[in-house]
């Protein structure tokens, strides 16, 4: 089968709009290890919740027979890796329609940007890559890559603990008793993230497929949950609260087993997980990292 690729600009969505957003309502991810799922809506414009992330935004149209089947979206980020200023890659929002599932589109794709990658500066400009795959049964989406192949070049640099809660429920933390994180090196995947809560209504709204609500999450900045920030936590309930039905929302890297176990005691605990696969030719490996930070409105 033979499947074309169109890689344009947020400014030129207007053309794709209608394929992606018909596309986008018949895929479902899992929710509490796929106990339960939900449906993403990108908004009017579909481009915004890319555009927030980053300084430049690429997007892939996949098509048979000049059918959109299925997306790809790419972020360019600027990312501090040891005190050192990279730009980080990150691929996200990948979607293929059920019909052409298990057709290798991603590796064709993959090959198609690695022939042109030399020759087109558009292509260029980052030194990592990496990309999020929520968890299903304790799989993601990396499961189904098979053989010698450029899906096989990321690996996993991390397992995201990923909390949907009641915002009640963080005053019962104890702040004082705040474990400090448990390892030097971090990076933060999300640096365009200033906000205490990031809301992405109208951007990216969550859907359950259980009553087909929409879940209203408050996203924590991802570092709050650290010395520095935590002191700003009392802020981020009071406005959480203040929204009908609000959950707050956060990740929390599964190697920082202090700060989870700190969580637990207070009868917080979660079985939502999200895996983070990198691959860093030119810069330091993510796996090397002892923690990332990841704010949840980015997945």
């Amino acid at each position: 089968m033979k499947y074309e690729f169109d890689i344009f600009s947020p400014e030129e969505m207007g053309k794709y709009i209608r394929d992606f957003k018909s596309l986008e309502e018949t895929i479902e991810y899992p929710l509490e290890d796929g106990l339960g799922n939900f449906r993403i809506i990108h908004g009017d414009n579909y481009h915004t919740f890319f555009t927030q992330q980053g300084f430049k935004t690429r997007f892939v149209a996949i098509k048979y027979e000049h059918k959109v089947i299925g997306t790809v979206a790419g972020v360019w980020k600027p990312i501090k890796i040891r005190n050192k200023d990279y730009t980080g890659f990150y691929i996200s929002d990948l979607k293929i329609d059920i019909a052409h599932r298990k057709k290798n589109i991603l590796t064709k794709l993959l090959w198609y940007l690695i022939k042109r990658w030399p020759f087109n500066s558009d292509y260029q400009g980052w030194h990592f890559n990496y990309f999020c795959t929520m968890l299903r049964d304790g799989k993601g989406v990396d499961k189904s890559f098979k053989g010698f192949n450029p899906t096989k070049l990321p690996s996993r640099s991390a397992t995201m603990n990923i909390y949907m809660v009641d915002p009640s429920s963080l005053q019962s933390l104890d702040l004082n008793s705040l474990p400090e994180n448990e390892n030097t090196h971090s990076v933060n995947l999300s640096p365009f993230r200033q906000e205490l809560v990031l809301w992405n209504d109208g951007i990216k709204d969550i859907h359950s497929t259980t009553d087909n609500s929409i879940m209203q999450l408050g996203h924590l900045h991802p570092q709050l949950l650290t010395k520095q920030f935590s002191s700003k936590l009392d802020q981020c309930i009071s406005e959480i609260k203040n929204k009908d039905n609000g959950l707050a929302c956060f990740a929390v890297d599964d190697r920082e087993t202090k700060k989870i176990n700190w969580l637990h005691s207070s009868g917080i605990t979660t079985n939502t997980q999200c895996n983070i696969f990198s691959f860093s030719p030119f810069a330091p490996s993510l796996k090397k990292s002892d923690i990332l930070f990841i704010s949840t409105g980015e997945i």
